[in-house]
């Protein structure tokens, strides 16, 4: 390998170790925000073969000593990359929270939706404890998305709830918060009076 190879190999190993520790730095900050500019620059390199050549240099020991090399690792970008799907799963379920009943109907349809679609959200019962109860009616009691509810004599579930707090008790806008189409007229298993 002649001089300006190595320089440009050594730049680009650079460019590509900045890219990983800025792509690891964001996954720790916010995992559910991951740089797109950052994460496309690091699958090309991974997954275009040049990831390949870099890695074959160092093994012979043809990049310098002091060099940071880290993307260079056998398992670093790899178990980065594989964890992806996971992260995404994982922002997914943790996107919405489901308060609800199962002696509801609307909460009972709810959960036959979300079952036949196959996304995750987590559903709390708020007859199963006291806990769960306690903290619905935490929110029930201060939050205005209630007062008409309330003022037509409802429970208000089920109530869904998004990562960032916003709070909505109308199952549509919810499914849109997590990228899930509205609800079809043959998707509601029971059609009873409103649980509200």
């Amino acid at each position: 390998m002649d001089q300006q190879e190595r320089n440009e190999t050594v730049e680009r190993v650079r460019r590509m170790e900045a890219c990983f520790d800025a792509l690891l730095a964001a996954a720790d900050a916010a995992p559910d925000a991951l740089p797109e500019d950052l994460l496309r620059t690091l699958l090309d390199y991974y997954e275009g073969g040049q990831w390949q050549k870099d890695y074959e240099l160092d093994e012979r020991g043809e990049l310098p000593q002091g060099l940071k090399r880290g993307v260079l690792s056998e398992d670093a970008v790899y178990n980065f990359l594989s964890e992806l799907p996971r992260r995404e799963r994982k922002k997914e379920s943790n996107a919405m929270k489901v308060y609800g009943a199962d002696i509801c109907a609307d909460c009972r349809n709810y959960k036959a939706i979300q079952k036949s679609r196959g996304f995750e959200a987590e559903y709390i019962d708020i007859t199963e404890s006291v806990t769960n109860l306690s903290a619905f009616l935490a929110i029930r009691d201060s939050d205005p998305v209630f007062a008409p509810v309330k003022a037509n004599f409802g429970i208000g579930i089920p109530l869904f709830v998004r990562e960032d707090g916003e709070k909505t008790l109308d199952i549509n806008e919810a499914f849109a918060w997590i990228g899930q189409p509205p609800v079809k007229e043959e998707e509601i298993v029971e059609k009873f009076f409103p649980c509200g």
